[in-house]
């Protein structure tokens, strides 16, 4: 088989991320590799989920290869073009590998013992769920994804949620929710993060995201060189509403200049290592951390609007959580507050929310 090395280096690269190199089955350290007619079809398992790829190649091979040596050995050489790589079976359980004028031989294993795919679990036809444009489904996974917990004991948090028109994630201490997208998800679906970080890196320029669903598994199509099936979470995602203050609910309302916002977070940074940033509601925003050699250091932020008054409002957030909010928002947002101990609102522009609970100062 002969293939362009830096396509097939960088395809390699992508589906090494979801191989778990911790596991003790080496077939599950393999990538399997199958060219005929044309087109090379590269595959990767962690059992829970199953990555391919497609690409434009020459001749046959049918193998399974090390994932990590095969990376090694194609990996260009700075930018200068890379040329063709040739693997070619030699004998039961090796190959040949030629590149750069180099012939190397590694072991390979039987095709046949290499995971046929989680999809083979499933018995029921693929259904379609929903047609998204990928513009729109990678700026949407760029806003929920950071709210997403890391926490594999809660492994209903460790996810996306999609249902009807919402995209949504949270860790149960923020929330960040997309509330209109161009097409209903009538069949919710339980994504887990791993997998919707995975879609993201790979959506396509200008063609759509096709998602269908058999059973539990949900198949992410790509464009024509990538596709993901990967199991759904079946446990419950968290009763999001109870924790997203609606907008009445809350009778502080402040517009900020995001940009602004972002700066004074910044500055109290290079002052302090730690998590918590107080901030202060007076009409202005005043946030502040303590500082052991300054004290406490405040830098305020002006309004564009407020209708705030009466007594200041104080409360402690994650500073993390508020940059990870403001990352994707508009020029200006409106902050919504309640009591000191509900949550703070933002809505960043017509379509997207972050939803921060406050922390002790």
């Amino acid at each position: 088989m002969r293939i362009d090395r830096c396509s097939f280096h960088s395809a390699l690269k992508e589906l090494s991320r979801i191989i778990d190199q911790s596991t003790p089955l080496p077939i599950l350290k393999s990538v399997a590799l199958d060219a005929r007619r044309g087109t090379l079809v590269m595959k990767a398992t962690d059992l829970k989920r199953c990555l391919v790829c497609r690409l434009p190649a020459d001749g046959k091979l049918t193998t399974c290869l090390p994932a990590k040596s095969l990376s090694s050995l194609t990996k260009p050489e700075g930018k200068k073009p890379s040329g063709n790589l040739e693997i070619e079976q030699v004998s039961e359980n090796q190959v040949s590998l030629k590149v750069d004028g180099l012939e190397t031989r590694i072991f390979s294993s039987d095709p046949a013992d290499f995971p046929a795919g989680i999809e083979v679990l499933v018995d029921q036809d693929w259904q379609l769920v929903v047609l998204l444009p990928s513009k729109e489904f990678g700026e949407s996974l760029d806003h929920v994804l950071p709210a997403a917990s890391s926490d594999e004991t809660s492994p209903n948090l460790c996810a996306v949620f999609l249902s009807e028109r919402k995209m949504i994630a949270t860790n149960g201490r923020r929330l960040h929710m997309v509330t209109d997208l161009r097409y209903p998800v009538a069949d919710p679906l339980l994504v887990p993060a791993d997998s919707a970080a995975t879609v993201r890196r790979l959506l396509p320029h200008g063609d759509p995201v096709v998602i269908t669903r058999a059973g539990n598994v949900a198949r992410f199509r790509m464009g024509p060189m990538w596709q993901l099936d990967t199991a759904l979470i079946e446990s419950k995602f968290q009763n999001y509403r109870q924790f997203v203050p609606s907008y009445h609910e809350q009778p502080v309302h402040l517009t900020v200049n995001k940009r602004a916002l972002i700066k004074a977070l910044d500055r109290l940074g290079c002052l302090s290592t730690g998590n918590t940033v107080k901030m202060r509601v007076n009409g202005a925003i005043v946030l502040s951390v303590v500082d052991p050699d300054l004290g406490e250091v405040e830098v305020a932020v002006s309004t564009i609007a407020s209708n705030h008054i009466g007594r200041d409002i104080v409360m402690g957030f994650n500073s993390a959580y508020l940059r990870d909010g403001l990352r994707k928002a508009d020029t200006t947002i409106e902050l919504s507050f309640g009591s000191p101990l509900a949550p703070m609102r933002m809505d960043l522009d017509e379509v997207r929310t972050a939803v921060i609970a406050p922390v002790q100062v």
